[in-house]
């Protein structure tokens, strides 16, 4: 992504892209802050510098001095764990509600304040999802999804970030260096999310008032988040993202990413913030694999390389060209505008526009580009993410696309103004929308001009023509070694797609390479990858190959010989009765998987601090067999005594990431098949409810004795 500069604008700064590794991790970005006493409540008088209409450059990329910035800055130093939270509608045809695990960091020199509602100074939290995919030779880079904010109501005091905190001693503040995590469970808490339409997104200001009670979340309503009489399900007020841009079959190839993005009011309130203008980098992402639904409809995201902070996921779109769209420094925020012109071939040229509102109140209702003279123009598209549906008490934005219209020497979409319809499809603070057309000439210099929806002015932003780095791709070459070859997509050179088997977001061959990997056939797949279970190269895993998995099991007994990896299902090096599971599922193709819960709420301080959850494991408090079926062997009965071993004891704001339990049969050694998890998302907050899953492998039968 080349950042540039814009026509008539003063710029302040949004980092650069960062370059996505090939064959090397990335650094982890991370952040951090701190809080103190309370800063000023208002901020008035501020000023900017009119407009001379000359060229500015671009300004750094950072702000000046690294950490730390002054007065509080909250950034987003990592974003993970990307979990599917509910669906509604038929798998394949419906939309799920997702959540993202989030860090935040305070960056700057002076506490954060982090006072929960019914006091409107704290961050809240935006949550988006990002599709990248080649399509017809170029790369469409689309929002797919967004969720309401969640507000933050208390703090912690880490250093994911690495800055040195400076703990605040106090919940209500976040300290200097200090980071602040909010679990993907605690992220998609429905009576925890507000609409984004009630929040400013530069000033932070929120509608105030007290407690509105009132059902559900009576005791969490407030005029900025007011659920009463609303109908939660499934996806309500989450990350919300249809099944047909998520489902991997009717998006080959697509690489996702998840965005993070903090808004609150202390940047605005406090001076030097203010005058640093720490409100514009608040916005992180990570790329996520995505893996099919499973038989209930939920898919699996996987984190993929490492949070880049302080940028917007649109730095993803790699090779665009992208200019800051700011109409009032220090009065109101930005949108950025990305672009690209490549040819694809038959003599025709692709033309491609984003534009992200970061934090920019006014909004944007309108683009005209102009056209090359005497151009032809055809398959003009429009995509936005969609919009919720219906809530009492919330803005309900309309999903109408665009109108478009092609006179005057250029192509101009636009949507209602604000005058006529507040609740028309602008472009709002925390997304992005596209705009493309193809012509049968090459791009010239052009001023786009953009419509403000709110206030009804315009922006021009002037692109200078940006010659394409290749048009094939023989003209890519960047001597890097363990890539793969190189393609040409939109007018620049990338890395061609690479084989990882193994899901570590690193290609097969370098893997081998480095050694990462075995290789003993060396036909350039990995050992690990290569037909778990299929000791015979069949193609399917039957009674032929069970002598095989009992030998390596039980004769050789950790001393494996290398056709042994293809039984090693854990991938922990070793074939043993951990692995018995693997060889069940890949004998049986089983995906029946038994899910049993319990649930209980945490009373917090002065209650002793702790919550108990008894797990019933079959509706009952008993003895329950679970019976971990193994082919040939039949089934082996494990008894589990509910209300005993089913109880688990919280610690009050304990950061929990649970292990594995292991249920033993009596035997030696133990039968692992019967594991079982213990899932409550990631961390666990004082007051919050809690609910346990037990997640057993596939297979495996209970039945009540």
């Amino acid at each position: 992504m080349r950042l540039t500069w814009l026509a008539i604008l003063i710029l302040a700064g949004v980092p650069d892209t960062v370059p996505h590794a090939i064959c090397a991790e990335q650094p982890v970005h991370s952040q951090p802050k701190d809080d103190s006493a309370r800063g000023p409540t208002a901020q008035q008088g501020y000023t900017f510098a009119p407009d001379t209409g000359e060229l500015i450059p671009m300004p750094p990329a950072e702000l000046p001095g690294g950490f730390p910035s002054p007065g509080p800055d909250v950034i987003v130093g990592e974003v993970s764990n990307t979990t599917q939270f509910g669906r509604a509608g038929t798998v394949g045809s419906g939309t799920v509600g997702l959540s993202i695990r989030t860090v935040s960091c305070n960056k700057g020199d002076a506490p954060y304040n982090w006072f929960a509602l019914p006091d409107v100074d704290h961050p809240m939290i935006a949550m988006n999802l990002y599709r990248l995919q080649t399509v017809s030779g170029t790369q469409r880079f689309e929002h797919i999804g967004y969720s309401w904010i969640k507000h933050a109501f208390s703090a912690l005091q880490g250093n994911v970030c690495g800055f040195g905190c400076q703990s605040s001693g106090s919940s209500t503040q976040l300290g200097v260096g200090c980071s602040d995590p909010y679990s993907s469970s605690l992220n998609a808490g429905q009576c925890g999310l507000g609409p984004r339409g009630v929040a400013n997104p530069y000033t932070g200001v929120i509608p105030a008032g007290a407690n509105l009670a009132g059902s559900p979340c009576s005791t969490q309503n407030f005029p900025s988040r007011d659920h009463r009489s609303h109908t939660h399900n499934g996806i309500s007020h989450r990350l919300q993202v249809s099944d047909t841009d998520l489902t991997p079959s009717l998006n080959p190839g697509a690489r996702y990413f998840s965005e993070a993005q903090y808004v609150g009011p202390h940047e605005f309130t406090d001076t030097d913030a203010f005058n640093a203008q720490n409100m514009h980098n608040n916005v992180a992402y990570r790329e996520v694999g995505v893996s099919p639904p499973d038989q209930f409809g939920v898919y699996t995201f996987t984190d993929m390389g490492a949070t880049i902070s302080e940028t917007p996921a649109l730095s993803a779109w790699e090779g665009a060209d992208v200019y800051f769209v700011e109409p009032e420094p220090f009065v109101d925020g930005r949108a950025l505008l990305a672009s690209k012109a490549a040819p694809i071939g038959g003599d025709q040229w692709h033309y491609e526009f984003i534009v992200y509102n970061m934090n920019l109140d006014r909004a944007i209702n309108s683009i005209s580009v102009p056209l090359p003279a005497g151009a032809t123009v055809s398959n003009i598209e429009f995509h936005a993410p969609p919009h919720h549906a219906p809530e009492a008490h919330a803005p309900t934005y309309s999903n109408d696309p665009w109108p478009v219209d092609v006179s005057g020497g250029a192509v101009t979409w636009s949507t209602e103004t604000f005058n006529i319809n507040p609740d028309a499809n602008a472009i709002r603070w925390g997304t992005a929308y596209n705009f493309r057309f193809e012509t049968d000439l090459p791009p010239e210099e052009v001023t786009v001009t953009l419509g403000m929806f709110k206030t009804a002015d315009t922006v021009e932003v002037l692109i200078p023509i940006v010659e394409p780095d290749c048009f094939i791709p023989e003209d890519c070459d960047d001597s890097v070694p363990c890539n793969g070859t190189e393609q040409c997509v939109d007018g620049s050179c990338f890395a061609a797609p690479f084989d990882d088997c193994n899901e570590n977001a690193l290609p097969d061959l370098c893997d081998i390479e480095d050694g990462t990997s075995p290789d003993d056939n060396a036909n350039t797949i990995p050992d690990e990858c290569e037909n778990l279970g299929d000791a015979d190269n069949d193609t399917d895993v039957d009674l032929a190959d069970y002598d095989a998995f009992q030998d390596c099991v039980d004769v050789y007994d950790g001393v494996d010989p290398p056709e042994c990896v293809l039984f090693d299902f854990d991938g922990d090096g070793d074939v043993d009765y951990h692995d018995w599971g693997g060889f069940q599922r890949a004998f049986t193709g089983s995906l029946i998987c038994p899910v049993m819960t319990g649930t209980g709420t945490n009373p917090g301080p002065g209650s002793g601090n702790t919550i108990n959850v008894t797990v019933s494991l079959t509706g009952d408090v008993g003895p329950v067999v679970i019976h971990p079926c193994i082919p040939i062997f039949g089934c082996i009965p494990i008894t589990l005594q509910a209300g005993n071993e089913g109880l688990v004891v919280f610690e009050c704001n304990d950061q929990i990431d649970f292990g594995e339990v292991i249920f033993h049969d009596g035997v030696n050694p133990p039968n692992n098949v019967g594991q079982v998890t213990f899932d409550l998302g990631t961390d666990f907050a004082c007051g919050q409810p809690a609910r346990v899953t037990f997640s057993l492998p596939c297979g495996i039968e209970l039945s009540q004795e």
